[in-house]
């Protein structure tokens, strides 16, 4: 189809200038529409012309054929080719100043397995042939961008990174994800799919979709959600692995340095439960902050902050029957509550988000956010009289 067009435009352009490009219109977990353009800069077509140059042997003039060539069959051929892929083709020109012929077609993508069964052998072929091995860059050289909108997140994932030797930047959404890589190189993103502004598919496409020295750069995909084609659509959009929440400090880690192909060096630290908590437990964060008090301290305000502002949230949102919202801020609470302990908790959080999202079980809806807001306000006190103990 590309050949046809390129046939045709150097025709017109008398071997001018011609431009040919892609771009991406939609994408889905399962498909994604190009759009292909050729535009030249040659003598353009008449506008009362424009519905006759689709059709058989037909050219803009008679005088197109004696002075470039051809038989008019081109155009006609490629619509045609577009059309049997279900596909639509136009045409836009101005006479005189040149042409853009455009078409766009929808591609199904095959499930990951597919592509990884596709590819494994030239994968295994490209490894024996350059001998992979890990690169021995100290954490201390590289620099990471995390991409997170909750603060209990960002301190947790900025602990486990910095007490790795990693540097990190914090950006809250995608628009200062961008900015930020306008200004600073970085080696890795941290990608929270679910942020506002612009979310982690959406500014994956455009760093991936850009003309810049980071269109490249490797992405690892965040997320707390367990919502079905949410791993393959991550790689489908160009992120590079996956991981979820809450992080495991060691998960973490490794993926990390598998995703840029380093050397692991975990630093962990073993953790004793604190028997004074009976409604939470420390000891994820504790594995992250280690002995740090301070830390530990840190992580457990940002969380007695957050139970209001939940409680607060849900209720309103449950009121206006605002449910896209609802579920939204079930979504940002399921993680904060899985890393103070409260796994039963977060699992009710995670159904919660599930009904918002379908909008039914209203019912049970209320009852969860009742029940969020009982079991919360007791770890408030709890973890508050757990701040008084001497350190």
């Amino acid at each position: 189809i590309l050949n046809n067009l390129l046939s045709n435009a150097v025709k017109f352009t008398n071997l001018g200038n011609i431009t040919l490009s892609v771009k991406v219109i939609k994408r889905d977990i399962d498909a994604i529409t190009l759009l292909f353009s050729v535009k030249d800069t040659g003598i353009g077509i008449a506008k009362e012309k424009l519905h006759d140059i689709f059709n058989s042997f037909q050219q803009e003039s008679s005088s197109t054929t004696r002075k470039y060539g051809g038989t008019g069959l081109g155009l006609t051929i490629s619509k045609q080719l577009v059309e049997l892929q279900e596909g639509k083709m136009s045409v836009e020109s101005k006479k005189n100043e040149g042409s853009t012929f455009s078409f766009h077609i929808t591609y199904r993508i095959p499930p990951r397995s597919a592509i990884e069964k596709e590819f494994l052998m030239l994968a295994e072929e490209q490894k024996a042939a350059h001998k992979l091995k890990a690169k021995q860059i100290p954490p201390e050289d590289i620099l990471i961008l995390l991409a997170e909108d909750n603060m209990i997140n960002q301190n947790f994932a900025t602990t486990i990174l910095r007490k790795n030797k990693y540097s990190v930047d914090v950006a809250e959404d995608g628009v200062k994800v961008l900015k930020l890589l306008e200004q600073n190189r970085y080696d890795l993103i941290l990608m929270d799919l679910h942020m506002p502004e612009k979310d982690g598919y959406e500014t994956t496409t455009i760093i991936r979709n850009s003309a810049t020295a980071y269109k490249n750069i490797p992405i690892i995909a965040v997320t707390a959600a367990a919502i079905k084609g949410e791993k393959e659509r991550c790689f489908n959009e160009g992120m590079n692995a996956y991981i979820s929440k809450p992080y495991d400090p060691t998960e973490l880690i490794e993926k990390i340095s598998k995703v840029l192909d380093t050397q692991a060096i975990l630093e962990s630290e073993k953790v004793k439960p604190e028997a004074s908590l009976k409604l939470t437990n420390l000891n994820y964060i504790k594995s992250a902050a280690g002995n740090d008090k301070t830390l530990i301290n840190e992580f457990v305000n940002i969380f007695i902050k957050q139970i209001p502002d939940f409680i607060s949230s849900f209720n309103q949102f449950f009121t206006n029957k605002n449910f896209e919202q609802l579920a939204k801020t079930a979504h940002t609470a399921k993680p904060s509550l899985a890393m103070m302990g409260m796994n039963e908790l977060s699992d009710d959080i995670k159904k919660m988000e599930q009904l918002a999202r379908e909008e039914k079980n209203i019912a049970e809806i209320e009852k969860l956010i009742s029940k969020f807001e009982n079991e919360t306000k007791l770890a408030q006190l709890e973890l508050e009289n757990f701040l008084k103990l001497p350190q």
